[in-house]
């Protein structure tokens, strides 16, 4: 699996999930306002809640700018390696040349 493909199923776990949150952030709405007594309590836990959630949103796009560059950088070493091998590729051509002509001269010999 590759990279990108990884990230978007992680993206798409996390967009499946989100309804369900949003129904959680619903539901902690509706009993914060039904009882006065645990409204504070309720409140400042689904402030946690809602803390932790966009902790974890900042987290994830950090970690997807990091995946972005790290993934430009592997394709910037993926050409450099391209590269070399051609470069290789091209004096291997060039040293069963140079043997060719050492093999026709001592032969001629």
């Amino acid at each position: 699996m590759n990279r990108k493909s990884f990230l978007n199923r992680q993206k798409g776990i996390l967009n499946s999930m989100k309804p369900d949150i949003d129904e959680m952030k619903r539901q902690m709405n509706g009993h914060v306002g039904s009882n006065a007594k645990n409204g504070p309590t309720n409140s400042k836990s689904f402030g946690h809640a809602e803390s932790h959630l966009e902790f974890v949103q900042t987290h994830m796009r950090q970690q997807d700018q990091s995946l972005d560059e790290l993934g430009q950088h592997v394709e910037r070493v993926n050409a450099h390696a391209s590269m070399i091998n051609s470069e290789i590729k091209e004096q291997g051509r060039m040293l069963e040349g140079l043997d060719d002509d050492i093999v026709d001269v001592d032969e001629s010999m």
